[in-house]
């Protein structure tokens, strides 16, 4: 399971088959940019986004390393 933690190029923040409809998040918060999986380019995000990405980063990882959990990164895109 695996989150972007992005809005997709064409502003759509879930999948077209998602049940509250592809664009559900599009319009409910300002679009802030950041830099994308492989710093390359920017995408657009939200700011629970970030908190969710930020929180991923400082708690759960480190946290998780302590415990002998392996957390894996398989990011195709999304925000960096």
């Amino acid at each position: 399971i695996g989150q972007d933690l992005a809005y997709a190029e064409n502003g759509n923040s879930h999948p077209d088959d998602y049940q509250n409809s592809a664009s559900y998040e599009s319009q409910m918060y300002e679009h802030i940019l950041t830099k994308a999986y492989g710093e390359k380019e920017e995408v657009k995000t939200h700011s629970i986004w970030l908190l969710f990405k930020n929180w991923f980063e400082n708690e759960m990882i480190p946290n998780t390393r302590k415990m002998g959990i392996t957390t894996y990164n398989c990011t195709e895109g999304g925000a960096r």
